[in-house]
Formats: structure tokens, C-alpha cells, sequence
């Protein structure tokens, strides 16, 4: 009598629900690793965009002898800022907002009544020692940049520039 043998063909249901399994445990371990690289390029526009919108304000300046102000030493509405800036024939025609522009992220612009001093914030997703350094601390203009003393990370997430 024969024996009949049967090859198989194939993966079995097993084996697919393993190597699905490993996929998903190497793709996990890739998204995790890339969150603090994102947070750091983010963190590295906003230093960028505040540099941009720093010469954008001293071209305004240049051009009328003062800073854009809502007529009190008090911060200024994003869109309305912008608006100031991108209505006033510098040559700027979009002022940049927060890569993600929420609640807790987003730019901030104030200035003294006469508009002589100004401070622009952002609030960085990582701690960077160096934009520290260079950072305003206070309450500017109703803007809070922060003591300066404190440690926590809320506070040193803190950047703010002025002129």
C-alpha cells in the first residue's frame, strides 16, 4: 500500500499571528522612539519662527517708529497681531503660528502702551539649557515667562524674547 504524503503549502494560522505579533512590538518601539525627535524639531521651529517674527517686528518698527500695540501694556491677540504685521507693507505677508497651535501651545505677542518694548513666547515641548539662557523671565505685559528660579519643567519650557 502507498503512503501518501501531503506537502504543505503555506503558513499556518499561528505562525501569521506571530509575525504580526513581532511586526507590531518593532513598529511600537519606533513610534515611541521617534515622539522626542518630533518634540525636538517642533521645539526648533518655534525658536525659528520667533527669530523670523523678531525681523518681521523690526521692520515694522522701522517703519513706524513703534511696535504693533493694543494702546495698553498688555498682551496682544495672535490675530490681531498678525494682522498688524501682514497689513502694514513690510513685505511680510503670513506670520507664523505654533507648529500645534492649541490651548497650551500657541504664540504670544505683548507690549508697552507706547510700543517701544515688546516680548514674544513660546512654550517648548522639551527643556533646552541654551534657549534658556537667552530667555526674558517675568510677567511682561501680562505674558508669563516664567521665574527663572523655579526648576520644574512647566517653568523652563518657558521662552520668551523681547527687542
Amino acid at each position: 500500500m502507498k503512503k501518501i504524503l501531503s506537502r504543505r503549502k503555506g503558513f499556518t494560522l499561528i505562525e501569521m499571528l506571530i509575525v504580526v505579533a513581532i511586526i507590531g512590538i518593532l513598529a511600537s518601539v519606533v513610534v515611541i522612539g521617534i515622539g522626542p525627535a518630533q518634540q525636538r524639531a517642533r521645539d526648533s521651529r518655534r525658536a525659528s519662527d520667533l527669530k523670523q517674527i523678531q525681523t518681521s517686528l523690526e521692520l515694522f518698527y522701522n517703519k513706524n517708529g513703534k511696535y504693533p500695540t493694543g494702546g495698553t501694556d498688555a498682551e496682544m491677540a495672535w490675530a490681531d497681531f498678525a494682522t498688524a504685521i501682514t497689513t502694514a507693507g513690510i513685505g511680510v505677508n503670513k506670520i507664523p503660528d505654533d507648529p500645534i497651535n492649541n490651548a497650551t501651545n500657541k504664540y504670544q505677542y505683548g507690549a508697552s502702551g507706547d510700543g517701544t518694548v515688546y516680548v514674544l513666547k513660546a512654550t517648548m515641548e522639551q527643556v533646552n539649557d541654551a534657549l534658556q539662557k537667552t530667555s526674558l523671565r517675568g510677567t511682561i505685559y501680562t505674558i508669563d515667562c516664567g521665574t527663572g528660579v523655579d526648576t520644574s519643567d512647566v517653568t523652563k519650557k518657558k521662552y520668551c524674547i523681547g527687542p
